[in-house]
């Protein structure tokens, strides 16, 4: 494996905002992309949680951290002001589609051209919007608004 971009003791931080997000700054990490957002991808681990395709995330200086969702915390036991062990790389991996997904886009040719010559980052959009849905009745109505919004050529972020 290559080497990690990061790899250290991190102290859980979180956002004062209601409803603030759990986090690891990474500072002296400041890698650009030209992902939305300032976006950087990477894999590795959190404790001994393995992530892949994760999205660090740029803060108003510049620097990058690392959301830490609840369903990670529970899994390794940690919360605001607990240390985590971070190792991290860049993930250059292919974004994993979903069969059920790619079934669902095979009925409709137009939705999986318009999906097909997106670059791989609108499509991981794509995904990770139907497969963040809770319930599969949320996930069923997130495909079928996917696939209406791929009919017409947009991307995820484009309004109807």
């Amino acid at each position: 494996m290559s080497q990690p971009i990061i790899q250290g003791k991190f102290v859980l931080q979180k956002m004062d905002a209601k409803g603030g997000w759990t986090y690891a700054l990474l500072p002296g990490l400041n890698t650009k992309t030209g992902l939305p957002f300032g976006w950087f991808i990477v894999k590795g681990r959190i404790d001994d949680y393995e992530i892949k395709q994760y999205k660090l995330w740029p803060t108003k200086n510049k620097e990058l951290f690392l959301p830490v969702k609840a369903e990670i915390r529970k899994k390794i036991k940690k919360q605001e002001g607990d240390m985590v062990d971070i190792v991290l790389y860049e993930d250059k991996s292919e974004p994993h589609i979903p069969e059920e997904f790619l079934m669902c886009l095979l009925d409709s040719p137009l939705a999986k051209h318009h999906f097909d010559n997106m670059s791989k980052t609108s499509q991981k959009q794509y995904v990770d919007y139907v497969y963040e849905a809770k319930s599969m009745d949320a996930r069923a109505r997130r495909i079928g608004k996917t696939i209406e919004k791929l009919e017409k050529g947009l991307k995820y972020h484009e309004k109807e």
